[in-house]
């Protein structure tokens, strides 16, 4: 194309464009309402476009910023004058040239009010009859180092004249009539020449519903791929299946039943199973996971349960132990604190494809493909990136992946969107709301008589800190609870964990923990997921703060797990509107799922997912939640097209076609 060379194209690439579609398709981040031009009487405070005659110029040196020189002049109409002022490096104002006094011009630019004048700053000025930037919605696109809105809007130009013939349209009329959508051509047109505003939204909807649409086509084409795989059939529930239900200590939710039979469907089916089993903190993940886990082994095959933490894999493994007693099941666990001859025993039993269960962390995903895998569990999914949860598992093996974050129903549809979704509703009989206080740091020492008295009543606390990433920290962790053991908390053995500690100081503090030796335990969010103690009936959060709403309720779930009244205190002064509305809805909202919805708003999409989450689609042009609307439109739209022509017909049309060629793009500036 051009105009680019490889400097600019490395300049264009910083901002998303690498081929001539990025630029037709490029969002401007705003406009510039130039489109009506009035008369210097009539300028208001904002973007605007007002003709005058030009007057006189005055130049002087800024006494505060001797290297800038203020370019001063006015625009003068018939009821009123307009000051003007341009702010240039004194090094280069003798290059600038301006229209001679007296003329007729229309200035186009920010309108500013200040010591009781409005003035425009740094503006445009067109002779009547050239005008080109007022009269007009002028783009500002996003720019990188050696790009100016100037250069921008050319090569858009450029583009919008050299190929917008070319492109084609590619959505059926089936498709866009009934949501009223532009065609494609005139779509990309009105995105950078629009008329008015309502012209630049209509053509912003159509360019973001194409977005979403193809977003959905291809979580349409990787299910029909994963159908054409081939998978284990399980059996139906057998003689084992019945023994393990029966031999529960506790009866099964609602919830529960319903998502063991919807996974004895999916296990059925002869190809593989990706499904989302999503419950609130507390609502029995855990069983109907050790269920699907054994229906695998009666099968004869071997299954997986993949968990973030070493910690949390010894305590899957011992809740599996307990929960498959007197059934024959083997549990193995495989993790970095075994030495070389345990791991290779591990890996040993594997490879023989004996019906076993192994409990592993994420180094289960570099071992060789067990021969008999047929089913890998990732629990605490939320905590696995994208790319290493389908390495967890591949082509060929059935997989459940369980969160006890909630995931708002915006993420549901576009990260998780390839997963069938099980949502896990309702909380075993007994369980009692915590109750939530937000407590100021001036009341800590009468939070902390409140824990005293709790403790010496039998019960036990969390003390939680914010995440430590270095030694000093963890120190100063350590200095904290030294502060606590000699004053309000005196005489009261507090055991102490985080991240940085050795996996068996760890788990023997937690095992100290839970058996009641140490009634007191100051962590980090290291117990976040997994710790399952129901004599903890009190969670005390310190820097509340600094965590999202979903990690702070996922550390008040540790003290919903038994009939006795639970409390959590959220510890903070929060400095931040953001800060005290999540403190808020904390205390506001004991529904997992509705705090999901709160933080998505509060943080956003990303800030929400994390860096753990890269693999999250990527869009140039939706945002979320703002699209939500139109991206359940464009499945809606989606699913009823294939319903009316069929998948194959969807896959090798105009749609498929046009999806493969984006995902490929084009390769260079100069192809058509």
């Amino acid at each position: 194309m051009k105009g680019v060379g490889p400097v600019r194209a490395a300049a264009l690439e910083r901002v998303g464009v690498r081929r001539v579609w990025d630029l037709l398709t490029l969002p401007p981040r705003r406009y510039l309402d130039y489109s009506r031009v009035v008369e210097p009487a009539d300028a208001q405070p904002g973007e605007g476009a007002v003709r005058g005659r030009l007057g006189a110029f005055q130049r002087r040196p800024l006494a505060d910023r001797p290297r800038v020189l203020l370019v001063e002049s006015v625009l003068t109409g018939p009821r009123g004058r307009l000051t003007l002022h341009w702010f240039l490096p004194r090094n280069h104002a003798r290059y600038v040239r301006f229209p001679p006094v007296g003329t007729t011009v229309v200035a186009s630019g920010p309108v500013r009010a200040a010591n009781g004048r409005l003035t425009m700053v740094n503006p445009v000025l067109e002779e009547e009859g050239r005008l080109q930037v007022a009269g007009r919605l002028l783009t500002v696109y996003p720019l990188s180092q050696g790009l100016s809105q100037g250069v921008l809007r050319r090569l858009v130009d450029q583009a919008l004249d050299a190929y917008l013939p070319l492109v084609e349209e590619y959505l059926p009329e089936a498709v866009r009539a009934p949501l009223a959508l532009l065609p494609l051509e005139q779509a990309i047109e009105r995105l950078h020449r629009p008329e008015n505003l309502e012209e630049a939204t209509q053509a912003r909807r159509r360019l973001v519903f194409d977005e979403l649409f193809l977003w959905n086509w291809s979580l349409e084409a990787a299910r029909a791929a994963r159908q054409a795989q081939a998978a284990p059939a399980l059996g139906p529930p057998g003689p084992l299946a019945a023994r393990f239900l029966e031999q529960l200590p506790f009866s099964l939710t609602d919830g529960q039943r319903e998502a063991m039979a919807v996974l004895d469907e999916d296990l059925t089916r002869p190809f593989p199973m990706r499904r989302l089993l999503q419950g609130d903190v507390g609502s029995g993940k855990t069983v109907v996971a050790a269920y699907a886990l054994l229906r695998a082994v009666e099968s004869g095959l071997q299954a997986a349960l993949v968990v973030p933490t070493g910690v949390l894999c010894r305590q899957q493994e011992v809740r599996l132990q307990e929960l498959y007693r007197g059934l024959g099941v083997r549990v193995l666990r495989y993790t970095g604190s075994l030495n070389e001859a345990e791991r290779a025993q591990v890996e040993a039993e594997l490879a023989s494809g004996q019906p076993l269960v192994v409990v592993a962390t994420h180094l289960f995903a570099n071992l060789p493909r067990p021969p008999r895998l047929g089913l890998v569990v990732v629990d605490e999914e939320q905590r696995f990136g994208v790319r290493l949860r389908q390495a967890l598992a591949g082509e060929g093996v059935h997989q459940l992946h369980m969160t006890a974050t909630p995931v708002p129903r915006t993420l549901a549809l576009t990260t998780y969107g390839d997963l069938d979704v099980t949502v896990l509703r309702g909380l075993p009989p007994g369980r009692h709301p915590v109750d939530t206080r937000w407590i100021p740091e001036r009341k800590r020492d009468e939070l902390y008589r409140f824990v005293r008295a709790r403790v010496e009543a039998g019960e036990r606390a969390f003390i939680i800190f914010p995440a430590i990433d270095s030694e000093t920290q963890a120190q100063a962790l350590v200095e904290q609870v030294r502060v606590l053991a000699r004053g309000p908390l005196a005489g009261i053995p507090i055991g102490v964990v985080h991240g940085r500690l050795p996996e068996e100081e760890r788990w023997s503090t937690l095992e100290a923990f839970r058996s009641g030796e140490v009634p007191v335990l100051a962590a980090t969010t290291v117990v976040e997921v997994g710790v399952d103690v129901p004599e903890a009936s009190v969670m005390v959060v310190e820097g509340a703060d600094r965590f999202g709403l979903a990690q702070l309720h996922q550390l008040r779930g540790r003290v919903a797990r038994s009939r006795s009244p639970a409390f959590c205190f959220l510890v903070a002064t929060p400095r931040t509107p953001q800060a005290r509305g999540r403190l808020n809805a904390m205390r506001t909202l004991d529904d997992g799922f509705a705090i999901a919805e709160a933080d998505l708003r509060l943080r956003g999409p990303g800030e929400l997912l994390g860096e753990a989450q890269w693999g999250a689609p990527e869009w140039r042009l939706a945002s979320l939640p703002e699209d939500e609307g139109l991206l359940r439109e464009a499945r809606q739209a989606l699913e009823s097209y294939i319903e009316q022509v069929g998948w194959e017909t969807v896959e090798g049309g105009p749609i498929g076609r046009e999806a493969a060629a984006r995902a490929e793009g084009e390769e260079g500036w100069g192809c058509g």
